[in-house]
Order: structure tokens, then C-alpha cells, then sequence
């Protein structure tokens, strides 16, 4: 697929039929354009198996125990002591951080309800608005984001893109307008993505790896396949959060130029607690590494 030139998507035949599909379907498109790793993927999956075994093997416990009080005849099987002392901790631990996880990015939070039906809506919208937009998915640690492109055909050639990390509950459905007619102003173009776990991107439960892992795979994507040779990062909110914390380790290309901008935000994920619930919240955030 090419992003631009003579034969980019947009001087395509089919672009309007395909593009107007993709905007109004519930999920972007299974192959992912590209697939980005933040680290190495054997230790992402033996740390989820690790944690996520652990919660269940928690969950199991204290279901024993509960209904063995009910009545002995409903008790479970028990699991080798040094399996519970070993997961139990474990699983206390993995259950706080997926509560941490709601607390910072609240939109993550499985009982908000998605309206699938609006939102396909909104983004029909965006074809009267951008002269050219596409919708993709970009696999990141596993998880499939929900990102969108848009602009005008004169910029794409240009390579200056505008990257924006939403904040907490935010969703690129609900504002491209105001990010829209910033990129225009700039003469850019506009890149934005739903965390892991919110609207239409994958992921059930809050991670912290997964969300910087998002972030890093939008660079990386803006530089391999968009070519970009100037990019303006933004981050509202918490989006200022999850920036700072991707850039410790973001890899940054000498060709590229980057401006780096926060609006209304936190310098670390954890000054969201002391910020928006009690004073040294954020400790409790740090300690769990979210």
C-alpha cells in the first residue's frame, strides 16, 4: 500500500468506496499495516502469562474459600501450597495494577458502554472534512490500535506530521476537528489512535506497556511508511503522560525533526493521581509501574 506519490491509495479508483467502508466499520481492518515490538516478545508473554495465571489462581482461592463457608460440600480442589504462596502475591499485585490502570486511563474501564453505531457515524464524517483520510490498524505488543490518517494530497508529499496522544476517556472519534484544523494551519498532516482497550482498538484490561508501546509504534510508523521527515508530537492530558514516559526510551531518527508539545498535562502517568484524587496517590501508581 502506498501513503503517497503517483500511486498512493488516494489516486486510486476505489479510494472513495474503500475509504467510506473502513471509516463505517465497527473495527479497522485485520492486517495490520504494520507490527511493532517494544522489547522482546518473549518476555511480554511470559510476563502476561505469569500475572494473568496468577489473578486467576487468586480468583480461584478466594472462590474456594467462599463457597467452602457456604457449604463443605461445594469446596474446590486446592492448589499446592507453594502455588499459592507463590501466585497469591502475584495476583494482589496484577489486581491493584488493572485498578490503577482504570483509575489513570478511566476510558479503558469494561462497563463504559461503546456506541459502535456514533462513532462509525462520526468517522463517516471525516470523508466531507479531510480531503484525504484512511483508516488502518497497527499491531502494537500484540494489540491492534485503531488509527487514522488524514490531510490534504498537497501535504502528504511534504512528510511534516502531527502525532496526538489523547487524554484519559478521549477517543480520536469524538475531536479530530480542532486536531484537524491545527494540522492544516501547520500545513501537516494528522496521525491519530485509540489507546489499547479503548473504542474500537484491542485490549481488554489497562497496560501500561501496551499504551507506551502504541505511542512508539505511531513514530515508527510515521517514519518508516509515511516517510516523515518533520514530526510535531502532541500530548493533552494524560497524552503528556504517556509521552513522557515513551520518550525515555523512543527512538528518534537524526533525519527527523521533532517538536515535542504537552497541553493541560502531567510529566509522569502517576501525577495523574495526586492531580485528580489524593495528595501522594501517585506513589501507590509508581510502586505499581503504571
Amino acid at each position: 500500500m502506498e501513503l503517497s506519490g503517483p500511486q498512493a491509495f488516494y489516486n486510486q479508483p476505489q479510494y472513495e468506496q474503500i475509504t467510506r467502508k473502513e471509516l463505517q466499520d465497527h473495527f479497522p481492518h485485520e492486517k495490520p499495516a504494520i507490527v511493532f515490538e517494544k522489547g522482546a516478545r518473549w518476555v511480554r508473554l511470559t510476563t502476561e502469562v505469569i500475572f494473568n495465571g496468577s489473578s486467576l489462581a487468586l480468583i480461584y482461592c478466594v472462590t474456594s474459600y467462599c463457597l467452602e463457608k457456604i457449604s463443605s460440600r461445594l469446596s474446590l480442589p486446592k492448589l499446592p501450597k507453594g502455588v499459592i504462596w507463590i501466585t497469591i502475591p502475584i495476583g494482589v499485585y496484577n489486581h491493584l495494577y488493572i485498578g490503577v490502570g482504570w483509575l489513570v486511563h478511566w476510558g479503558s474501564q469494561p462497563w463504559l458502554s461503546y456506541d459502535h453505531e456514533r462513532c462509525s457515524n462520526k468517522r463517516g464524517e471525516l470523508f466531507e472534512k479531510a480531503e484525504v483520510v484512511k483508516r488502518l490498524n497497527i499491531q502494537a505488543n500484540g494489540c491492534f490500535i485503531d488509527t487514522i490518517i488524514m490531510g490534504k494530497k498537497e501535504n502528504f508529499d511534504k512528510g511534516r506530521w502531527l502525532i496526538v496522544s489523547l487524554g484519559s476517556g478521549e477517543r480520536y472519534e469524538e475531536l479530530y476537528d480542532s486536531y484537524l484544523m491545527l494540522a492544516e494551519k501547520l500545513n501537516a498532516n494528522l496521525l491519530l489512535y485509540n489507546y489499547p482497550s479503548y473504542g474500537a482498538s484491542g485490549g481488554y484490561l489497562p497496560n501500561k506497556a501496551a499504551i507506551l508501546a502504541a505511542h512508539q509504534a505511531m513514530h515508527f510508523f510515521a517514519r518508516e511508511m509515511l516517510k516523515a521527515r518533520e514530526i510535531v508530537d502532541i500530548g493533552n492530558s494524560i497524552g503528556g503522560g504517556v509521552q513522557g514516559e515513551s520518550l525515555k526510551d523512543l527512538v528518534l531518527a537524526e533525519q527527523v525533526k521533532y517538536v515535542f508539545l504537552k497541553h493541560m498535562t502531567f510529566a509522569r502517568l502517576s501525577g495523574v493521581a495526586d492531580n485528580l484524587v489524593i495528595n501522594h496517590a501517585g506513589l501507590l501508581i509508581s510502586f505499581l509501574n503504571f
